[in-house]
């Protein structure tokens, strides 16, 4: 099974509960009961965080007071993963995960998932379902336990239709035998109202986007945010989702973009986190914002522009750039915008420096070596309807002070050299 979204937290549930009285009036005489959490399904407390898929059209919250053990958007891998810490009101308390994921609806995953009912389903038929109504739509409800080396699983599945797939929301509590806890440790035992909590109020945010756009309609753009804010680092990036035309397409464009903002954010997030107050001096930031700089009927131009502070005396100003062949499904290298015999880093670097040299911003050496006809100084460039533009980060032809700098190349300058059928769908309207 190919699970395309998964929200996964290590939920260290509040509330005490045992095998029996005696037990439960020995936690209860040593340690005070937890504080009630506030919020509930219906009225969630106001700072939790937002998941959303725009993709496949749904969003829910989750407790902003979760420590992040993992971001990512890439379908390849966990979206989120969570840790509330360790629970003080017992020695072995209940702890909880959330997966969310969204499968095809195909015979094969229906037979190995026993979803011919529409109900998912890991532990082979040996569950209770029902129907129940879920942000407004129609969803199973499956429960089963599951059991092993001393310990107790109780999961919980709802799966609902989603056009021609299913999202599917799991919730598994852990716990452990309390009889083979040993004297002087307190137990806490699967008690489903207190320890399904979390996953009633999760499920009490869920909402489910309009239907998906007709695959016959031509594409447009949602953005999509992913935002994080802790006391030692931030993060805010904004990042393009591709709806409408073929999902071929879509799921080409979404993926290549969502992967470079996962492992942007990722690598921000494991250097930013402190290990073992390491006395960083925080708050690290990273913030980025896109354009679409050319979208036309085959041909889509994205440019990403950002600040990332992460220590030292300043930031460092950060990009990357797109260039998306809708009708190959493969992303357009500089060279693949030239004839095979042209000489194009030549060209490109001619015009570049003598368009820089006119500024004045730096040496003449500078320049000359930054803006040189290799590869390596042009891995940064993006399309618009007038023409190529060069992005030189800052320090490769000029000061940190005078900033990035951008060169554009009009098509007329170009076309002698460029490829016809590529400049052919540069310059068509959509």
């Amino acid at each position: 099974m190919k699970k395309y979204f998964i929200l996964s937290m290590a939920l260290m549930l509040l509330g005490a509960g045992c095998l029996n009285k005696q037990a439960n009036d020995q936690i209860n005489s040593i340690i005070p009961p937890p504080a009630q959490e506030p919020g509930t399904a219906s009225g969630i407390v106001a700072d939790w965080q937002t998941y959303a898929n725009d993709l496949y059209g749904f969003e829910l919250k989750y407790p902003a007071s979760a420590k992040v053990e993992h971001s990512a958007l890439s379908s390849s891998f966990n979206l989120l993963s969570l840790n509330l810490g360790t629970s003080t009101f017992a020695d072995y308390a209940p702890g909880a995960s959330l997966e969310v994921f969204v499968i095809e609806q195909n015979t094969q995953v229906k037979e190995h998932y026993n979803l011919s009912n529409g109900c998912y389903d890991e532990l082979a038929g040996n569950v209770e379902t029902e129907r129940v109504e879920l942000a407004g739509a129609q969803a199973c409800k499956t429960y089963g336990r599951d059991a092993g080396a001393g310990n107790y699983y109780d999961t919980y599945w709802h799966t609902l239709p989603l056009n021609d797939k299913y999202l599917v929301i799991g919730y598994t509590v852990h716990s452990v035998n309390c009889g083979n806890v040993g004297d002087g440790k307190t137990c806490a035992v699967f008690d489903e109202s207190r320890d399904t909590d979390w996953l009633n109020k999760i499920l009490g945010t869920l909402k489910l986007y309009p239907a998906e756009i007709q695959k016959d309609q031509a594409y447009f753009f949602d953005s999509g945010l992913f935002q994080r804010k802790l006391h030692y680092y931030a993060v805010d990036f904004k990042y393009p989702v591709m709806l409408g035309t073929s999902e071929s397409t879509r799921n080409f464009v979404n993926r290549a973009i969502q992967d470079y903002v996962a492992t942007t954010t990722g690598a921000f997030i494991d250097y930013a986190t402190p290990v073992n107050d390491d006395g960083r001096p925080g708050p690290y930031m990273l913030e980025v914002e896109y354009n679409a700089t050319l979208a036309a009927a085959d041909i889509l131009s994205f440019v990403f522009n950002g600040y990332e502070y992460s220590g030292g005396v300043h930031g460092m100003p950060i990009h990357k750039t797109f260039i998306f062949n809708l009708k190959t499904h493969k992303s357009l290298e500089l060279g693949d915008l030239f004839k095979p015999e042209v000489d194009y880093l030549k060209i490109i670097s001619d015009y570049c420096i003598q368009d820089l040299l006119k500024k004045q911003i730096s040496e003449t050496d500078w320049v000359n070596n930054g803006a040189a006809p290799k590869k390596e100084n042009y891995e940064l460039y993006y399309l618009t309807k007038q023409g190529l533009t060069i992005i030189f980060p800052a320090y490769q032809v000029a000061s940190y002070a005078d900033g990035p700098q951008e060169v554009t190349i009009p098509y007329d300058k170009l076309q002698n050299n460029m490829r016809p059928d590529v400049l052919s769908l540069i310059t068509s309207d959509r």
